[in-house]
């Protein structure tokens, strides 16, 4: 989907992103991370889920028990059998979330794609860093200044098209 407001993707981001792919288990980079800080979809930059809701589900992909208030919109998936989860703001598509499990008291499991999200670490916000406290979605001008010292702060997420 070519809009000028959206992150440039690669093939693979794509793939997931837009024509609903899936990622291979344990391959993530987001899956065995744990660190604090927000997931913020990796095509438009709104915010999507927080580390604080993150668990460790044994099933392959980031595992978050809950979302943004409304930053995430429900579908039912082709198959029939499950929920599709994709970014409200542009529709990109983030991975599946399943009830009833029973791993957390919340009694949900979203289930994500590393590909779709990107991690802005909590010591950016509200400082000039990332996303304001105030709202969801992170504006990719405010990175254009940015960039090369973005890139020292990262680890194999690149920040320099947003």
């Amino acid at each position: 989907m070519t809009n000028p407001n959206y992150n440039t993707l690669n093939n693979e981001e794509k793939y997931v992103i837009e024509y609903k792919g899936t990622e291979r288990p344990f391959t993530g980079e987001y899956d065995d991370f744990y660190e604090d800080g927000s997931y913020i979809c990796r095509r438009c930059n709104a915010e999507l889920y927080r580390s604080v809701d993150k668990f460790d589900a044994h099933c392959g992909w980031p595992a978050f028990d809950k979302e943004v208030e409304g930053a995430v919109n429900h579908l039912p998936d082709p198959d029939g059998h499950r929920t599709e989860v994709e970014c409200a703001n542009c529709s990109g598509h983030l991975g599946h979330v399943f009830m009833g499990e029973g791993f957390t008291p919340t009694n949900t499991r979203h289930c994500i794609n590393s590909l779709s999200m990107k991690f802005v670490p909590a010591e950016w916000r509200g400082a000039g860093w990332g996303y304001p406290c105030s709202t969801t979605y992170l504006d990719p001008k405010l990175f254009t200044w940015m960039g090369p010292i973005l890139k020292v702060f990262t680890r194999s997420v690149s920040y320099t098209h947003l």
